[in-house]
């Protein structure tokens, strides 16, 4: 799955791209919301190209997931478990689960889980992608935005989620991939019967949004000197 998104970021054939974006999707969904931002660079912003190539990937993933459709496997009852049933090393989502308990007097996961957060990583998602089509933020940049938002506002997120960043990061190096990295296996704590795994869980997203502050600090001083260059050309 890594490999495969490493090698759609180098590749350079409009077929390559959409293979590997392919082969990196079937093994891991996650990578899918990654799929128009590649395609954007990959094919020039030509809409016509982008949508051709999205399509091929699509397709190819809905003919991976035929053979889970029928009988008793059990594909969608297995997502609508995954989103409205297990949560596990969450961050908002255990913010918002504690206030939804508080006015509704029940865990309401299937609420958070289903429809409210999916509802929200989605505006976020277009907002970032209409910025990053406007030349306002670069491709690396918006896929990892993209996939903090993603895991931060899941119910579940176990530490070898973190192996998409740490792709990102051997391109680009990140602050935060570097920590989280680390952190994510706070959460092993969860099964230690001795220990009170909140406080484990606040220091590991502790520690994370310091570091995305670092990171996003970072970040505005090197778009500010691409400008100022840009400016005294």
């Amino acid at each position: 799955m890594g490999l495969g998104l490493l090698l759609a970021l180098v590749s350079v054939s409009k077929k390559q791209v959409g293979f590997w974006l392919y082969l990196s999707s079937s093994l891991k969904l996650i990578t899918v919301v990654f799929v128009p931002f590649l395609l954007w660079v990959k094919q020039g912003g030509r809409v016509k190209n982008v949508l051709s190539v999205f399509t091929f990937v699509v397709l190819f993933l809905l003919l991976n997931a035929l053979p889970f459709l029928g009988g008793n496997a059990g594909f969608f009852e297995s997502v609508n478990l995954y989103f409205q049933h297990f949560e596990f090393n969450a961050s908002i989502y255990f913010i918002a689960r504690e206030v939804g308990a508080y006015f509704v007097g029940y865990n309401a996961i299937a609420i958070i889980g289903g429809y409210v957060l999916p509802l929200l990583f989605s505006v976020f998602y277009t907002g970032v992608f209409i910025q990053f089509i406007r030349n306002k933020v670069s491709l690396y940049i918006a896929l990892l935005v993209v996939f903090m938002a993603y895991y931060l506002l899941s119910t579940t997120v176990h530490p070898w989620y973190i192996i998409v960043p740490l792709c990102l990061f051997v391109v680009r190096p990140s602050f935060t991939c570097l920590v989280w990295s680390f952190t994510v296996f706070f959460s092993y704590q969860f099964y230690n019967a001795e220990t009170n795994f909140l406080y484990w869980n606040i220091a590991e997203y502790l520690l994370l949004f310091i570091a995305m502050l670092i990171d996003f600090r970072g970040t505005r001083m090197e778009i500010y000197n691409c400008r100022l260059k840009i400016i005294s050309v």
